[in-house]
């Protein structure tokens, strides 16, 4: 990561919205997240979103497997998980996770 490159910090939707197809702004995000990459832009993830993205995609996996099969087997459970780690793989090889603390919060609060 370049410091004097800019930096774009994408929140937890977008995230989710780039993962998980059926979503509304699917497009948009790999709009976006392509957009980013062919600038050479820094791309910056919260650290707090690696768990939500893992949860809700792991979750969406499920419910797919589900809606397409009517039951969830323990292989497609292991599968649904296995997706979810794919995803954070890819968001820590497309960006860099940020601390989010104290200093964080109040900044952000007063924006």
């Amino acid at each position: 990561m370049s410091e004097n490159t800019p930096s774009i910090l994408l929140d937890t939707n977008i995230w989710l919205d780039y993962y998980i197809a059926n979503r509304k702004a699917h497009h948009e995000a790999l709009a976006l997240i392509g957009y980013i990459e062919d600038d050479n832009l820094n791309l910056l993830y919260a650290a707090t979103s690696i768990k939500d993205v893992f949860y809700l995609v792991n979750q969406e996996a499920k419910h797919m497997a589900r809606e397409a099969q009517g039951a969830l087997t323990e292989s497609d459970a292991l599968a649904c998980r296995e997706i979810a780690w794919g995803c954070i793989r890819n968001m820590e090889e497309l960006a860099a996770a940020v601390p989010v603390g104290e200093p964080q919060v109040w900044l952000a609060s007063h924006f």
